[in-house]
């Protein structure tokens, strides 16, 4: 979406969105109140933004053929073309703001995950803040360019990541074969493609292996006219019960105790 369509989106969005005293959902209030809103010490973040504060310094150039479809701000390049872009510039437009890497902290805490998936995993500094969340846990992390998933390699190295599994290729081709463990999947994070079908196509795949009780995240929901169309058809599955639109994120709950239920929610 371009600048004017997003805040006409965003206008229409808060109109029904709701804070922590306006749902009255056990499951969702609780989550709201001990999670979504929960207050946090950062401190415990800061190996992880140093890491960040020395990707934005760093001007090395980074030439490669782009898998996904686009960056957090809309610029966008074909997909599967080269394309040459700083370290810097990748680190400023991709990487997940700390509020949001944080909130993806709690949620993993909250919900005691243990078994994660996160497709796209860009430089790893979101993939280090869910890591803290899970230090008896294992994530697994796919990251379709080789160049960028040496850096995140990197950085898990310098912060001393040691429950974190990186793939290196392309979605369609690693997920068929890293979806189907022995495990449930607690939780899953999706934030390196945009192509409304290809997302389609991963839920299709996911679905069958997500905990019940576990949550599967989205990013940038807005991105674009089949972003929006992929997310709507999600919130419609028959397996997912509960549904939250933070505007650029969107949280889907499976547990079939809960009724049917979507919230849009402030944060």
């Amino acid at each position: 979406m371009n600048n004017l369509q997003m805040l006409k989106s965003y206008i229409k969005w808060y109109a029904t969105s709701k804070n922590l005293h306006g749902v009255h959902s056990p499951f969702m209030y609780n989550f709201m109140d001990q999670c979504l809103y929960a207050r946090q010490d950062k401190s415990i973040f800061e190996d992880i933004e140093l890491q960040r504060a020395r990707l934005i310094k760093n001007r090395q150039m980074l030439t490669f053929k782009d898998p996904g479809a686009g960056t957090r701000n809309g610029t966008t390049w074909k997909q599967s073309d080269f394309t040459s872009k700083s370290i810097r510039q990748i680190a400023k437009h991709s990487l997940q703001p700390p509020k949001y890497a944080r909130l993806l902290h709690r949620i993993a805490g909250y919900f005691q995950c243990k078994n994660i998936l996160e497709m796209g995993t860009s430089f790893g500094i979101t993939t280090a803040y869910i890591s803290k969340a899970v230090k008896d846990g294992n994530i697994t992390t796919i990251e379709g360019v080789e160049s960028i998933a040496d850096i995140a390699d990197g950085v898990f190295n310098n912060i001393n990541c040691n429950n974190i599994n990186l793939h290196r290729g392309v979605f369609s081709d690693v997920l068929p074969y890293v979806a189907v463990g022995t495990l449930p999947w607690d939780m899953i994070y999706l934030d390196g493609n945009h192509n409304g079908k290809d997302v389609l196509s991963y839920f299709s795949l996911l679905v069958k292996h997500i905990n019940t009780e576990g949550v599967m995240i989205f990013d940038d929901i807005r991105w674009s006219p089949s972003m929006w169309e992929a997310w709507n058809e999600i919130k419609n599955h028959r397996q997912v019960s509960v549904t939250a639109d933070l505007f650029f994120m969107g949280l889907v709950f499976f547990n079939p105790a809960l009724s049917k239920e979507h919230f849009s929610l402030r944060f």
